[in-house]
């Protein structure tokens, strides 16, 4: 049996690369106008959206990866020092996150209360951290190991989701961060596993390797247990967002392909 492939990080999969240009659709205010400003291209799409350039922290490209019922939305850009910073776009402006004293930060997911989280590097060059940032403050919400972590997801009760290193390895974990702190809700049986989404009923989905590692496969994680949910035939599958409903979508391998071969 051939080794098990890579899968693709979570949070790449939601990051678009920092160099195209970032564009929303805006509704149309009265008399045609759209809502709002910095409006780059006034052709709409179909009669009621046109696209808004959202701009970056000075630098020559950004891109979003998350926007809430309040149409606020975050994402990553390039500074005037080529770095790359997490940011949020609100009211027509676009707000540096920063980082944890080190130059990089990625903001990957916020909830409708404007609370973003994402990953930032500190002091230490190969230290990189899960953060919650709420009322212009970054918090470090550490790791269950030692060098790195990232949380992808929040929901309106702030409990946030992502992965991290182990506390006995460098296996990738999945976590949920709540009132409790970090903690790991566990694998399939393989060694490592990562959190893409929660929703407002707590209901967590991702990734998880099976026993010996043989396949990562799409779970559900609710009430404290992790389920299984299946691929579409092939060994391997991720499941990236879920919502309010229950239902959810990732991807899945077709079988005897060794590629992603369709969504879910």
């Amino acid at each position: 049996m051939p080794p098990a492939p890579t899968p693709p990080s979570p949070a790449m999969l939601k990051r678009i690369q920092a160099r195209k240009t970032m564009l929303t659709m805006s509704p149309m205010g009265s008399g045609g106008a759209p809502m709002t400003p910095n409006v780059q291209d006034q052709t709409p799409l179909g009669q009621n959206y046109t696209l808004i350039d959202l701009g970056t922290l000075g630098g020559t490209g950004s891109g979003a990866s998350g926007i809430n019922a309040s149409g606020q939305i975050v994402g990553s850009s390039l500074t005037t020092n080529y770095d790359t910073h997490g940011f949020i776009w609100d009211n027509g402006g676009m707000r540096d996150l920063g980082t944890l004293d080190g130059s990089e930060s990625a903001a990957l997911g916020l909830n409708d209360h404007g609370q973003v989280v994402g990953y930032a590097s500190s002091s230490n060059p190969n230290q990189r951290h899960a953060f919650l940032w709420e009322n212009g403050v970054m918090h470090d919400l550490g790791s269950l190991g030692v060098n790195y972590s990232a949380a992808l997801s929040i929901n309106n009760s702030k409990k946030i989701v992502g992965y991290s290193s182990g506390t006995t390895s460098g296996y990738r974990v999945a976590f949920l961060f709540s009132n409790n702190g970090m903690t790991s809700i566990g694998s399939l049986g393989g060694d490592s596993s990562s959190a893409s989404c929660i929703n407002n009923n707590d209901q967590i989905v991702g990734y998880a390797y099976v026993s010996n590692n043989v396949s990562y496969v799409p779970f559900l994680y609710q009430a404290g247990t992790m389920t299984n949910i299946g691929t579409l035939g092939g060994l391997y599958g991720l499941a990236m967002s879920i919502n309010d409903n229950g239902q959810i979508v990732g991807q899945s391998y077709a079988p005897h392909k060794s590629q992603p071969a369709d969504s879910v």
